[in-house]
């Protein structure tokens, strides 16, 4: 009998991700409907099985009209959510296929304030980059696609796999709100699978706006870089308020965090 009411939720949660109208998939992500034009590749599997549900959360606890930055947005589910919430969100993803879908998710849904850039976000030194990805994994929304940098913070395993290359266009995040004509983000969700080291070179006086408030960003505490992006985090004015272990395929991923900053109070 312990067992019943876990599998009527887990039927609960299959029935809600199958719901569709016309080729758009309709995903219940906490209580949240999104639709999705395109959903697929690893981004899908987290959604249907409940993975990271620590970014929702966090998400629900910004005050509506709030400017959200979704930095390695994916397919787009964190930002769907996010403007589903009221929140003005700008989501940037380099990948070419990646991008296809979050743009198709976004015309899915009716939020206003919702755009899109096919950007990766570094240190700002140059104006195009070098995604490498893994040629087994080419679906949208798979993982394992890492910007090339010098000091580069990804899982130690994944390096290994990347085996084909795509040149994208990168901006730092200073320079895409001054060139955009952006409005400096209250909070971020910083998902970038190893440019970390360069997002903080390029990020400097955004950090320093008071206006920033705090950031969620996905960590891998393995790193050779883990103990100087620390320091570079303290030394904008942030600390740590929780640390989510990260899991994938039901198996956790030693070392992998999913951290929530916020400003040091005066």
């Amino acid at each position: 009998m312990p067992m019943f009411p876990a599998r009527l939720k887990e039927l609960w949660r299959s029935a809600s991700n199958r719901r569709s109208r016309g080729g758009i998939r309709e995903v219940d992500i906490k209580g949240t409907i999104s639709r999705f034009a395109a959903l697929e590749g690893d981004t899908a599997d987290q959604i249907r099985q409940h993975y990271e549900e620590e970014i929702y959360d966090y998400i629900t606890g910004m005050p509506k009209g709030a400017v959200f930055f979704d930095l390695g947005a994916s397919i787009g589910n964190v930002s769907l959510f996010a403007a589903a919430h009221g929140l003005k969100t700008y989501a940037f993803e380099p990948d070419p296929k990646n991008f296809e879908a979050l743009d198709l998710n976004r015309r899915a849904n009716a939020h206003g304030d919702l755009q899109a850039f096919e950007i990766a976000i570094s240190d700002g030194s140059n104006r195009e980059g070098i995604l490498m990805s893994n040629s087994r994994k080419q679906r949208r929304g798979d993982h394992h696609k890492v910007l090339r940098v010098q000091e580069n913070a990804v899982h130690s395993s994944v390096l290994g796999l990347l085996d084909t290359e795509r040149v994208v266009r990168t901006l730092s995040l200073d320079q895409a709100i001054e060139q955009l004509g952006l409005p400096v983000p209250d909070y971020m969700k910083i998902d970038i699978d190893g440019s970390e080291v360069a997002f903080f070179k390029g990020s400097t006086k955004t950090l320093a706006n008071p206006k920033v408030k705090g950031f969620m960003i996905e960590l891998y505490k393995e790193s050779p870089f883990y103990p100087d992006l620390l320091r570079t985090i303290a030394a904008a004015n942030f600390e740590a308020k929780g640390a989510f272990q990260i899991s994938s395929a039901g198996q956790v991923d030693v070392g992998l965090f999913n951290v929530e900053y916020v400003r040091k109070s005066c």
